[in-house]
């Protein structure tokens, strides 16, 4: 059966969280929570293979990323973006599902497990950041440097190289191989 990706929004007071959607609805629901910074669109591969193999999938973009509103916090904690998706899943009315979060959204589902842990049935971890002290600060003073337009747009190559050297390096700056 060949399912639609649909999109909508949870609506959790004054803000509103986009999702998407596709899926068995009659299968016990899918949770999957996105890496920041970016949008739950690039988990949609994904989510379309689950979805032909019988699954009900839903993947919410967390506050402050894709096309949902922004938390209005100067720096938003996990606990704070987990509590947010926990209320847009209310808000859809996912009482029990399986949990999957990747990076920052293995963090987030982390801690939406341990808030509720009798409504999610399955917790799948996939790539969650758990850096020793040294290694922390090292990669919140490097990770995320500024980048800034130019005349030249040599913030384009720049911005190339980021995200090029993410997936061939860890931490992409040491140029160290990930394996």
């Amino acid at each position: 059966m060949i399912h639609t990706m649909r999109r909508g929004f949870a609506d959790i007071g004054a803000l509103q969280v986009h999702y998407r959607h596709i899926g068995a609805t009659d299968a016990p629901p899918l949770v999957m929570i996105h890496p920041s910074h970016g949008p739950s669109k690039q988990l949609a591969g994904l989510m379309t293979t689950l979805a032909a193999l019988g699954h009900d999938v839903f993947a919410p973009d967390t506050v402050g990323n894709g096309d949902g509103m922004a938390l209005g916090v100067e720096q938003p904690e996990i606990p704070d973006l987990a509590s947010h998706t926990l209320a847009a899943l209310d808000t859809l009315g996912l009482d029990r599902f399986d949990l999957y979060g990747s990076h920052t959204g293995a963090s987030i589902a982390k801690e939406i497990a341990i808030a509720i842990p009798d409504r999610v049935r399955r917790l799948v971890i996939d790539r969650m950041g758990l850096y020793s002290g040294d290694l922390q600060v090292e990669v919140l003073a490097q990770y995320a440097r500024e980048i800034s337009p130019d005349a030249e747009a040599t913030h384009l190559m720049k911005v190339w190289h980021f995200c090029r050297d993410q997936y061939l390096f860890w931490p992409y700056y040491t140029n160290r191989p990930m394996c």
